[in-house]
């Protein structure tokens, strides 16, 4: 089973869009579900995250805020499988 993966950002954001880059990247290599939320759609999400975006959760566990490289969410991913680096 893989990873359920969420990006919270919004448009306008170049983190966000850094992290999303990351994410594809990753998402090539390894299997895992992408859902991407556009907070400022939400009341809620922008309450929960204002300016703090981009947030990043695997199954619902916030794993990365601000910022992300493709071997910190692999090492995470890996961790989740327990296929880490050994």
């Amino acid at each position: 089973m893989s990873a359920k993966v969420v990006l919270y950002s919004k448009p306008g954001c170049h983190l966000c869009d850094d992290a999303h880059a990351v994410l594809d990247e990753v998402q090539r290599e390894l299997p895992f579900e992408l859902d991407v939320r556009d907070i400022s759609k939400s009341r809620k999400l922008i309450e929960a995250y204002g300016l703090d975006i981009p947030v990043v959760t695997i199954d619902g566990v916030e794993a990365f805020r601000h910022r992300l490289t493709a071997d910190q969410l692999r090492a995470a991913l890996g961790a989740r499988t327990g296929s880490g680096p050994e």
